[in-house]
Formats: structure tokens, C-alpha cells, sequence
């Protein structure tokens, strides 16, 4: 967090603090611990314009990778060479945002007959010695540096480019010609020249629309969510119209200026949906039949009923923090055996610490939310089990 703090140009542990801070930060590292301290620096990294690009992470999962999954960052997955498909060690799911070639080392199938790993200068240990050299790798942190370089080409042509208008030209297709969004790759594979044309034609436009969120999540137990609507810099052509696609669901204004720019609640009458998984969306447009100013959010809602069949709390996390501190000392998902849900407290130190256990009911990547199952403890280190266990009752 101190690096990040440094290439920021924000206060931190070295005591020095940089006139001209980074304009994007490369996050090729990450883990599947979520630290809301590290989320909130990421947001505040993101109010200042600075543009964070991280990794997907390299296991085949459909799961959460940390700096990635926050909301502030762009989380980049890996393709291969032979067909731009997703790479096999890359991680999918709904928080990858887009993908680049990430490599894959131990297979040819190029014209070549050579690795279809990425050449990247290495340092090579000879003899004890340390030299420099090129070699082929692979992963998603290979992917990542590729698209914070074409991001940084973007920003020549546009100083004032700022993360929430990047990625509302993600979400239209501007940077990979795919305005559908899939688990797999997100919106696509970054494409250089569209992306660098993107942005130059954007120049010439008025204030461009977007939103802090891209998905909200609903279930019978969260009917219930907010986003807010901000705009670039600039002059907006006309008054923002807000559009649900079904009339179940109910937009209204929480705060908001003249134009409609600002906080809004959404609200879906489940009572009017069939019980079952369906995808919605709202359309924001403020053109006035001029420049395209429309964006779209998602609404994915789960309307199954529970019941003793299918109230499961889903996957639970843990995060233990020393008391009166915000480093998380552990956060990893809690392994399920059947009714049971396990967790290893090995190597935890002898203080005051503090338990936190809850669940991410509505997929939006953030534990202990309203409606979502939550419980807390204080216990002294050396007065834990190495093994915590937690059990399931209907």
C-alpha cells in the first residue's frame, strides 16, 4: 500500500512525496484476499485520475483476485497466441473487465514452430550471478503491462482522460470492438489502433457519461441498490433519461443536480418476476439526439425462492485483523464440508485480534452488506483453535 501511496503522489512511509505522480499504475501481483483498506486506498488512488491496471491472477478459476476484483481497478485477462481464446491458466469471471495476450509457453502453434510464450527481459541467474537476458513467459501480470501501455498511448492523446471515461469506451467497445460482456473475457481483447482512435475522436466530444457501478445485483433478500451517475469534464448535451427495461423496476433520485447527474436508489418488485435468475438493465442517456451519451447498467436478479432446498449462505469469508489495526493478518475463503465451513488459524500472533466472517450475497465482491449473513469476535491469539469451524442449520 505504501507503493501505491508513493506512485500516487500521496503521503506515505518513505516521508517523500512526488510532484508528478503516475498517471497508471501496473498491478502485476495479487491474491485472493480481500483487504478493505486496500479497497479504499484504490478508490481514492481512482478520485485523483490515476488509472490502476492489475492482473486477473493465473489459477483457471471463477473467483475473486485481489487488487483486480475492486471496482477502481481494470482487471486484465490473459488470451493465447493461436486464436486470441482465453489462455488456459487464466482466471475468469464477472470482474475481468478485458484481456491481452498473456501467453502460453509450453505450447507452439505458431507458424514458427517456436514457444507461444510472450519474450519479456529476464533475470537470469548464471553461475550465482545475476544477468539480464530475454526468454519466453507467460501469465495474466504479462497481459496487464499490455493493456497499461496502450492505456498510457490513450492518455498522450488525452491528458485528461480519466478512469471512469475509460471505461465507459470499454463498455460501448471502443477499445475491443465487444460492447457484450462475457465471463470469460470481459469485453473483449484490447485492440491498439481502436483504442488510440477512441480516444482521439472522443476529444472532440462534449462531457461523456458514466457510472461508479456496471452491475447491480438483486435477490429476495436484497430488493434494494444504489449507483451513482457522474459525468467527464465538460458540458453535458442534454438532461439525463433514465430507461428500465421492465416495469418491476423503480429508478429514483437520492441526490442530484439540475442535469441528473448524482446518487440514485433502484428497487425491483420481485413480486412481478418470474422465480428464477434473469438479467435486466437500465439505459441513462442525456443526447437529445446529439452526441451518443447513452450507457447501460446491468441488473442481475436471482428470484428463486428460499427454501429448505436452496438456503445456502454461499461461499463465506474470514478476515482477522490485530485490534485497533486495518492489515488483514488472514482473508481467504472458508472451506465448506458438507454443513461445515472450515478455516485454518495456523501462525496467527499472540494479541488482541478481531474475526470477521460473513457472506457476499449479492456477488458484488464486498462482505457484511445489508441482508447479507455477518458475525464478528474478539479473542486473544493465544486462546484460538488452529482449526475454526462454523456449521450450517436450516
Amino acid at each position: 500500500k505504501e507503493a501505491l501511496r508513493y506512485a500516487a503522489g500521496m503521503p506515505n512511509a518513505s516521508g517523500f512525496t512526488l510532484d508528478d505522480p503516475a498517471d497508471i499504475i501496473n498491478l502485476s501481483l495479487g491474491s485472493e484476499g480481500f483487504l478493505s483498506s486496500l479497497r479504499d486506498l484504490l478508490v481514492e488512488i481512482e478520485s485523483r485520475g490515476i488509472i490502476v491496471v492489475a492482473a486477473a491472477g493465473n489459477d483457471n478459476v471463477n473467483r475473486a483476485f485481489y487488487p483486480a476484483s475492486y471496482d477502481s481497478t481494470f482487471s486484465v485477462g490473459a488470451t493465447n497466441y493461436f486464436n486470441s481464446q482465453k489462455a488456459y491458466y487464466s482466471n475468469y469471471g464477472n470482474t475481468v473487465d478485458l484481456a491481452a495476450p498473456g501467453g502460453e509457453v509450453n505450447r507452439s502453434r505458431n507458424p514458427t514452430g517456436e514457444s507461444d510464450g510472450i519474450i519479456s527481459l529476464l533475470a537470469l541467474s548464471n553461475n550465482g550471478q545475476l544477468t539480464s537476458g530475454y526468454g519466453y513467459v507467460e501469465g495474466t501480470s504479462i497481459a496487464t503491462p499490455i493493456v497499461s501501455a496502450i492505456f498510457a498511448l490513450m492518455k498522450g492523446f488525452s491528458p485528461e482522460l480519466t478512469p471512469g471515461f475509460l471505461r465507459q469506451l470499454l463498455i460501448k467497445g471502443s477499445l475491443t470492438g465487444q460492447s457484450q460482456r462475457n465471463d470469460t473475457l470481459g469485453y473483449g481483447v484490447i485492440n491498439t489502433e481502436q483504442s488510440i482512435l477512441s480516444i482521439i475522436e472522443s476529444t472532440q466530444e462534449k462531457a461523456a457519461l458514466y457510472s461508479d457501478r456496471t452491475t447491480l445485483y438483486f435477490n429476495q433478500v436484497k430488493q434494494t441498490s444504489t449507483f451513482t451517475l457522474k459525468a467527464t469534464p465538460g458540458e453535458l448535451p442534454g438532461i439525463v433519461r433514465i430507461k428500465p427495461s421492465h416495469e418491476s423496476i423503480v429508478v429514483s433520485n437520492i441526490s442530484t443536480t439540475t442535469q441528473g447527474l448524482g446518487q440514485y436508489n433502484v428497487a425491483v418488485n420481485l413480486d412481478e418476476l418470474p422465480q428464477s435468475e434473469r438479467t435486466e438493465s437500465i439505459e441513462i442517456d442525456a443526447s437529445e439526439g446529439r452526441t451518443a451519451q447513452t450507457i447501460r447498467l446491468t441488473l442481475s436478479i436471482d428470484n428463486r425462492p428460499i427454501s429448505s432446498e436452496n438456503n445456502d449462505v454461499g461461499r463465506l469469508f474470514i478476515y482477522v485483523f490485530e485490534k485497533g489495526k486495518t492489515e488483514t493478518l488472514l482473508g481467504v475463503e472458508m472451506e465448506k464440508q458438507g454443513q461445515t465451513f472450515i478455516a485454518n488459524l495456523n501462525n496467527l500472533p499472540e494479541a488482541e485480534l478481531e474475526i470477521l466472517i460473513g457472506n457476499n450475497l449479492d456477488g458484488d465482491g464486498y462482505i457484511c452488506e445489508p441482508f447479507e449473513f455477518c458475525t464478528s469476535a474478539k479473542v486473544s491469539g493465544n486462546q484460538l483453535e488452529t482449526t475454526l469451524q462454523i456449521e450450517q442449520r436450516d
